[in-house]
């Protein structure tokens, strides 16, 4: 079943989204997102783990996740690949 997240929480997320973005603690990596991979920047905060995607073409900020140690170093070692199966099911 599919769920509706709420407008305000939607609002909230994408304003501490932009707080994050702001704070400058981040490293910016040239990357990709997806199965067909889309060319972007991911900007990664190594303090709080959160990885960040800004599509290439549209300047647009498409996704967040926090990785834990591991999965930073996991998404290195792929090329800065984040989610590179998504679509393939």
């Amino acid at each position: 079943m599919k769920r509706t997240v709420p407008r305000e929480y939607v609002i909230e997320y994408q304003i501490a989204n932009a707080k994050s973005l702001s704070t400058g603690n981040f490293t910016e990596v040239p990357g990709f997102i997806g199965a067909r991979k889309e060319p972007g920047t991911l900007y990664i905060n190594k303090e709080t783990r959160q990885v960040h995607f800004v599509n290439e073409k549209t300047n647009i900020w498409r996704t967040t996740v926090i990785k834990s140690r591991a999965g930073l170093i996991r998404l290195a070692q792929n090329g800065f690949h984040l989610f590179p199966n998504a679509g393939n099911q």
